[in-house]
Formats: C-alpha cells, structure tokens, sequence
C-alpha cells in the first residue's frame, strides 16, 4: 500500500515526509519550477522511490550527520525488496500523474 498527498510548490527539487501521527499519510512535495514535465516526473519518482524504499526498511543513514548531505542515505535491498519497490511506484505513478500533469500545466500558466 503506497498512500500520499503529492503537492506542488515553489522551486525544484522535492521531498517527503513520512509522518507517524495517527491518521495522518505521507507527503511528497514536488518543485514546479521546470520548463520540462519530465524534470517534474523525475523529481516526484526520486522522491515516490526514495519513501517506498524507507517504508520497506531499505535505506539507511551511513552515519549520524544529517547536515542536509544526502550523500549519506544508502539503500541496500534484494530483488525482493527492488520488485515491491517498483511495483509501489508503478501503481502510485498511474494513479497520481494525470493530476500531477494537469496542476502543472496550471502553475505554468500562473508563472508566466
């Protein structure tokens, strides 16, 4: 089960926030600032990837320096773990890029 809110914000890049609250489901925040929509697919899978690979227990700070070097995240998996991953991220994709494309093209159109 790969459940999220995606938002789009402002500049590139993109994050996610797993959040253990009752009730509450993971974010991903995708960067709108690209020209290209695949810059902006891209972004969303890195990040939609990234947080299936930590929910599967798969990724790893290598040590205790969190100083927003992302250098230091490792994943480590079998085909297993590698197989579940893309499957999440497949079904996650088909669901989410039709309105991910169609917010896009609307902050396009606000930027502009």
């Amino acid at each position: 089960d790969c459940k999220f809110d995606l938002y789009l914000r402002e500049d590139t890049g993109g994050e996610f926030y797993l959040i253990h609250d009752k009730g509450c489901i993971p974010r991903i925040k995708v960067g709108a600032d690209y020209e290209n929509w695949e810059d902006v697919v891209s972004v969303f899978l890195h990040e939609l990837q990234e947080m299936v690979l930590e929910k599967l227990g798969c990724r790893f700070v290598q040590n205790n320096n969190f100083s927003k070097d992302h250098s230091q995240y490792i994943f480590m998996m079998n085909h297993v773990n590698f197989s579940e991953m893309c499957y999440r991220s497949a079904s996650a994709l088909t669901v989410s890029l039709p309105d991910l494309a169609m917010a896009w093209k609307k902050w396009q159109g606000k930027t502009k």
